[in-house]
């Protein structure tokens, strides 16, 4: 079992995350709790609806099915949970892997209450948008 540091250490290496200040991410990892998956077993599955939070801290995964390529250090379904969409697609781990987990609603309420890491997510998805002048 990783203590709470660890976790927010790792967390830190996740893209999504790169804009979160350390106190948050203790926040996440202490809000989380650590599941541990085999090789093979299935992280979601396409059409449940999007009740878990999962971000990957160790192994390698990916999404089932075409452009499915292997994926670490990652957020599996942060959109899903924010929209309250069901799941797009299967997610399966390539190697043992671990996960933080968290209930959607538990993350809705951290969200809610410290909107400085509701700001850190949207800087983030703005950077990933295309820039137009």
């Amino acid at each position: 079992m990783l203590t709470a540091i660890e976790k927010a250490l790792l967390l830190q290496e996740l893209d999504i995350l790169k804009f979160a200040s350390a106190d948050h991410l203790m926040q996440l990892a202490e809000a989380g709790r650590e599941e541990a998956l085999r090789t093979g077993e299935s992280i979601v599955r396409a059409g449940e609806p999007s009740r878990t939070l999962y971000l990957l801290l160790i192994g390698r995964a990916a999404k089932e099915g075409a452009g499915g390529g292997a994926t670490e250090k990652t957020d599996i379904n942060l959109s899903a949970c924010l929209s309250g969409a069901a799941q797009s697609r299967n997610y399966v781990c390539l190697e043992d892997c671990t996960l933080l987990a968290m209930d959607t609603s538990d993350l809705l309420d951290l969200l809610a209450g410290e909107p400085e890491l509701s700001l850190a997510l949207l800087k983030y998805f703005t950077s990933k948008q295309p820039q137009s002048t």
